[in-house]
């Protein structure tokens, strides 16, 4: 594929986005929102340079749909050019990382992100280590030059709470792409760190969230958490849809306190996440 294939493609997107026009005064209700927009109002004032972000996608998934519209969104915001290349399931992982070294030379592509997960057929992290690593704005490499966005956006929220880790018991659940740079993001913090996985037993698993200041969710599994102090911080990562097909989190909503600090889902952490993208894109690597 050759590098005009990009100058087509980007030409194409450079009439949808949103040439010198502020969005980000768009009302939002959540107060995750608003932090997104004071963010990404922040990002349009101060970019000045001409940057894409390209996504690779492989299949038709209607989650992964969701986050590759909420990042097109936000790119044409803040006057990001954006670029999507779609692959059917049936590519192979040769195919993809050819079209990946092709940006990684291209002049025109800033930033590039793999849209995760990929079907089972196809080697991840030979994908996820193909991309260069001035252009890792995801950070899922190991020892990336970004901070990885999820982790990022979590100490986003902790940081709007004005909650210092330093010192607090904090429980990650889940050692998939946010459980592990979790993990380290906050022992940098100074953090003092549970981390538990699928094979942590379930009377464990209640005691240890149980005793967290801070509980961080990431397992994608409906509903694990059903029991929760009211004086806790709960993030909850994990989206996916209940037994009667709504979206839902990790955590049961029928545990929610009203004086509980908890992340919404939707509507919570995905935006943080997707704001730390653009931060990593437009300020660049740690």
């Amino acid at each position: 594929m050759s590098a005009v294939w990009y100058e087509q493609e980007i030409e194409q997107w450079a009439g949808a986005w949103y040439d010198g026009v502020d969005y980000s005064w768009r009302f939002e209700v959540s107060t995750y929102g608003r932090i997104r927009n004071a963010k990404n109002k922040r990002i349009y004032s101060l970019h000045n340079k001409d940057l894409c972000l390209m996504v690779i996608q492989v299949g038709d998934d209607p989650a992964s749909n969701s986050y590759i519209r909420g990042k097109m969104q936000d790119c044409m915001e803040v006057g990001i050019r954006f670029l999507h290349k779609r692959f059917d399931v049936s590519v192979s992982t040769n195919e993809i990382i050819h079209t990946i070294r092709d940006a990684n030379e291209s002049v025109l592509v800033n930033g590039i992100i793999v849209q995760l997960p990929l079907p089972s057929h196809l080697d991840k992290d030979s994908i996820l280590n193909a991309v260069v690593d001035s252009k890792d704005v995801d950070g899922f490499k190991h020892n990336s030059n970004f901070t990885p966005c999820t982790p990022k956006g979590i100490m986003t929220i902790l940081d709007h709470l004005n909650y210092d880790v330093d010192g607090r018991l904090c429980c990650v659940i889940g050692r998939g792409e946010v459980g592990k740079p979790m993990v380290d993001l906050l022992t940098k913090h100074n953090a003092t760190v549970l981390w538990c996985n699928s094979h942590t037993k379930a009377f464990d698993l209640e005691g240890y969230i149980l005793s967290a200041d801070v509980i961080i969710s990431a397992t994608g599994k409906p509903q694990l958490i059903k029991k929760v102090r009211d004086d806790q911080i709960v993030i909850d990562v994990g989206i996916c849809r209940g037994d009667d097909g709504k979206l839902c989190g990790d955590v049961d909503k029928s545990c929610y306190g009203e004086q509980m600090l908890i992340t919404p889902v939707p509507g919570g952490v995905g935006l943080m996440t997707r704001v730390a993208l653009l931060e990593n894109l437009v300020y660049g690597g740690n």
